[in-house]
């Protein structure tokens, strides 16, 4: 149910569409140079969580809406994602609203980088 579709985009734009957000807790380093390179049609962010040591992706709403699940119901590929533990969110919400780089606090969907390890 949208599944593939949304691991498919953080497979193939994972790299180039998401700008990196540095780690600063739990003795990380911060990589200046991928923070500094240019980040063509943002659809995001992505960080490590400072806790699991996992990257997260925080997708855009539109972004996710129009191109992450293009031809689906983006409400219930949430769903589907939050059912199988790879959302991030804030409940009730499907969403999340972290602290962005120049944007400030924004609404977005959070996706956990263990959605790249599975199959459907």
């Amino acid at each position: 149910m949208g599944i593939r579709q949304v691991r498919a985009f953080l497979a193939t734009q994972g790299a180039s569409r998401f700008q990196t957000m540095g780690r600063s807790s739990r003795g990380g380093r911060i990589d200046h140079e991928d923070e500094a390179r240019i980040v063509r049609d943002r659809a995001g962010f992505r960080r490590r969580n400072r806790d699991t040591d996992e990257t997260e992706y925080l997708i855009f709403k539109d972004t996710f809406r129009t191109k992450v699940c293009a031809g689906r119901d983006c409400q219930a590929v949430a769903r589907e994602l939050d059912r199988r533990g790879l959302l991030l969110r804030e409940p009730p919400n499907l969403t999340m609203k972290p602290h962005l780089p120049e944007l400030g606090k924004t609404w977005v969907y959070g996706i956990r980088a263990a959605i790249l390890e599975g199959g459907e």
